[in-house]
């Protein structure tokens, strides 16, 4: 099973726990990784089962919709805005960005960004343990999926009011009807 770490960092281990306490001779392999890599694998049959966001399944048979995240702005400590308990993405327009480094994360924020006006400014392309430590060193700002893990010292999260929504969908290889993975 690939998937992307938001869902690793949220519905992954409970599903995994359930799956066990349901078949406790199955055996899953977890693969975190980014959306465009994980589709794929699965394309290849590397990969049996993957969850990604739907942008990056775009040409799978019938994905299936497992879950719609929101997003939360990950600001540097000592940052003018956070005393603010929520913000809007215009409040950002200013700020240095901090993205994924997949294609798809990308186009999902300057997609964000466009809607409220502005075209961000990409400081840096970094994984969410590299962007947390970016982030507080002041480089930039960033999005990131509210079930991602809350980030450490000098990591100020705040929810988004009009962000976007991301849908993670379950996509996997045809040729998996014929192995030992079912979906129920």
């Amino acid at each position: 099973l690939g998937a992307v770490p938001s869902a690793i960092t949220s519905f992954i281990p409970a599903a995994i726990e359930a799956l066990r306490a349901d078949r406790p001779r199955v055996r899953v392999r977890i693969d975190e990784g980014w959306g465009e890599d994980l589709v794929v694998r699965t394309s290849r049959g590397t990969l049996d089962l993957a969850v990604v966001s739907a942008p990056a399944a775009r040409g799978f048979h019938r994905p299936t919709v497992l879950t719609n995240d929101d997003f939360d702005v990950w600001l540097p400590g000592d940052h003018h805005l956070v005393s603010r308990t929520e913000l809007r993405l215009a409040d950002l327009r200013d700020e240095s960005w901090i993205v994924a480094p997949a294609q798809t994360g990308r186009l999902e924020i300057a997609a964000a960004c466009a809607a409220a006006g502005f075209t961000p400014r990409i400081a840096a392309a970094a994984s969410w343990g590299s962007a947390e430590r970016l982030i507080a060193a002041g480089v930039g700002v960033a999005l990131a999926p509210a079930p991602t893990v809350a980030p450490g010292a000098g990591v100020v999260v705040r929810p988004l009011a009009d962000g976007p929504r991301r849908r993670l969908v379950l996509i996997g290889w045809h040729g998996a009807a014929g192995s030992a993975v079912t979906v129920d």
